[in-house]
C-alpha cells in the first residue's frame, strides 16, 4: 500500500513534524496541570456518568495520546512506546491527584478521579496500540 492509498487521517497524521507533537503535549500537559490546581469550579456530579469523570477521561486520553505521539525514539517498538507511555500517564495522574490535596491549592483529591484518568490513559493507549497493529498491517502489505 502507497502513502496516496493509505486512509487520509494516517497520512495526516503521518505528515506532522515530531516538534510539532512535543509542542502540542508539552503546552497541554502545561495547561491541563494549571487548569486541575485552579480554584475549584463546580462540575455536575449528576447522571449515570457524571460530567466531571468524563472530562477526566477526556483529559488523560488526551495527554496520553500526545505522549505517545510526541515520544522522541521511533526505534522502538510502538506497542513498547505505548505501553511507557500509558505507565508514565498514570503516575502523573496519580500525581496530579496528590498535589491537588495541598491545603494551599485548595482542591479535593478522589481516588475515583484518579481512576476515570486511568479510564483515559487505557482508552488511549488501546486505540494507540490498534493503530500501531494497523500501521504494521499496512506497512506488510507494502512490502508484498
Amino acid at each position: 500500500m502507497t502513502e496516496q492509498r493509505r486512509p487520509p487521517v494516517i497520512q495526516r497524521l503521518r505528515s506532522i513534524r515530531p516538534i510539532w507533537w512535543r509542542t502540542a503535549f508539552v503546552s497541554y500537559a502545561v495547561l491541563l496541570y494549571v487548569a486541575t490546581h485552579l480554584p475549584q469550579v463546580h462540575v455536575s456530579s449528576e447522571g449515570a456518568i457524571p460530567v466531571d469523570k468524563q472530562a477526566h477521561v477526556g483529559a488523560y486520553a488526551i495527554w496520553t495520546f500526545l505522549a505517545i505521539a510526541a515520544w522522541p525514539a521511533r526505534r522502538l517498538n510502538p506497542l513498547v512506546i505505548t505501553a511507557v507511555c500509558c505507565l508514565i500517564a498514570a503516575v502523573w495522574a496519580g500525581f496530579d491527584e496528590i498535589t491537588q490535596a495541598l491545603p494551599i491549592v485548595h482542591r479535593h483529591a478522589q481516588w475515583s478521579d484518579w481512576f476515570a484518568d486511568l479510564v483515559g490513559v487505557v482508552l488511549a493507549g488501546v486505540i494507540a496500540g490498534i493503530a500501531f497493529q494497523f500501521m504494521a498491517s499496512a506497512g506488510e502489505a507494502d512490502r508484498a
